[in-house]
């Protein structure tokens, strides 16, 4: 109870569970019993009442309850998973419509393939026993990779390319990953509990770096040292949270426990191509190479949204309407991150206002990505289209764009600092062991209460 009060908010409840058991049972209720708005309107006011049930005894929303509740309104409410979606297997021969995969390269060349897969695609199973498997790997599909949903920018790009790593390269690549995070994690660590403005509130952002801070950071700006420093933090802790515990399914199917398609090694990767955010900025950042586990579920009413108006695909009305669902609904979620009663809030500072701030870092992307937005378009009226294809305008957009991109975290990264100082986030080493410490000669053991 200490912790889901204090720390994170969480479960107090059993009203909590219920949306999530009655999603699947919506899914696998047929036509045949429920039309798509009687399923609506016995099942969505229930998952919505439960919840905010939940939330009035947590004293808080929490990030998975309400983007639970988004993905059920995204599979319930703004679509028809019933007859507008459809599995995509490999290799299985069905009834279904068999796609084949022809993935181009860069500027449209075709990339050289050893082999073609043949998927097909399986809609909305008619008996309980194939309902159920494809009923769960569609709520666990929060990326919906390998699905068709009736979308064409999505279907467009389904079936993903085959993750191209064996099981040995995805676990040694993956524990390499982790290792590094955590490494980074027990650096900035050293850093950021011996700067005051970490644990301190009341130290502005600009105030002069600690004399501890190691001789060839000292010179470094405090606006641009403090802000990477969270930025790194943020990083290695979803790189770390996201593929480690692949590790345990991977090493399950090596020793034969699982079946190869179990496997994350299989999987499409959690993050996408660097060479997204160098050639599209923010957008590739956040659209892209990003992980998107909330994609759907937040810019779902966006997209709902335009397609009712009949905005154009490529239009900026319609692109600033999704993206202020995605990210405005996205800070809604992610203020789920700050407990009901935290333990380190500055005097007269509220828990609203430090929600304000978590959420604050989302919607101020919208911003500053219809301005990137416009640029693009600018550039594209004032740079001829032979030019834009040249390597050399390549080479000048990326760099810009990592410019651009390490100039604008600057900038917003603040705010998630501003929310953890209140939250305590840094008064404590973020790792359990530190070999910072050890060499030091501090003990290995960060955490005092494992000691």
């Amino acid at each position: 109870m200490y912790f889901v009060r204090h720390v994170i908010p969480g479960p107090q409840s059993l009203s909590y569970l219920v949306p999530h058991i009655i999603l699947p049972i919506a899914l696998l209720t047929p036509r045949s019993i429920l039309s798509r708005w009687q399923n609506i309107a016995v099942f969505v006011p229930v998952m919505v009442g439960c919840t905010i049930h939940a939330w009035t005894v947590m004293g808080s929303v929490d990030v998975p309850s309400l983007n639970g509740l988004f993905w059920a309104a995204f599979l319930l409410v703004l679509n028809d998973p019933w007859t507008k979606f459809a599995l995509l297997k490999p290799d299985v021969e069905s009834n279904g419509k068999n796609f084949q995969e022809d993935k181009t390269g860069q500027n449209g060349h075709p990339k050289e393939q050893k082999t073609k897969l043949t998927y097909t695609a399986v809609p909305y199973p008619s008996t309980i026993k194939a309902r159920i498997p494809w009923t769960f790997k569609l709520i666990t599909a929060l990326t919906l990779d390998n699905w068709l949903i009736s979308y064409q920018p999505h279907d467009k790009t389904q079936p993903p390319p085959p993750q191209p790593k064996s099981r040995t390269s995805f676990i040694l690549t993956t524990t390499l990953h982790t290792c590094i995070a955590y490494l980074t994690l027990d650096l900035t660590s050293a850093l950021t509990t011996t700067d005051p403005y970490f644990t301190n509130p009341s130290i502005p952002l600009s105030s002069p770096l600690p004399q501890t801070t190691p001789s060839f950071l000292i010179h470094i700006p405090p606006r641009i040292l403090r802000p990477t420093l969270i930025a790194l933090q943020a990083y290695a802790l979803i790189a770390n949270l996201l593929p480690s515990p692949a590790l345990i399914p991977s090493l399950l199917n090596a020793a034969g426990l699982l079946p190869d398609k179990c496997s994350p090694h299989a999987w499409p990767p959690y993050f996408g191509p660097p060479t997204s955010f160098l050639e599209r900025g923010l957008s590739g950042w956040w659209g892209t190479f990003w992980h998107q586990t909330m994609r759907w579920s937040v810019s779902g009413p966006g997209i709902a949204l335009a397609d009712h108006l009949g905005l154009a695909r490529k239009g900026l009305a319609r692109r600033a309407i999704v993206l202020c669902s995605a990210f405005g609904l996205s800070g809604c979620v992610h203020t789920g991150l700050v407990p009901p009663e935290p333990l380190h809030l500055g005097d007269g500072v509220s828990v609203s206002f430090v929600r304000g701030l978590v959420g604050g870092f989302f919607w101020v992307q919208v911003g500053a990505m219809l301005v990137e937005e416009c640029v693009g378009r600018c550039l594209e009226r004032v740079v001829s289209r032979e030019a834009r294809r040249s390597e050399v305008w390549w080479w000048l957009r990326a760099v810009g764009n990592v410019l651009w991109l390490c100039g604008w975290f600057c900038c917003c990264m603040p705010l998630l600092g501003e929310a953890g100082r209140q939250l305590g986030w840094w008064r404590h080493w973020l790792v359990p062991a530190s070999l910072v410490k050890g060499m030091r000669g501090e003990g290995w053991i960060s955490w005092e209460y494992l000691r």
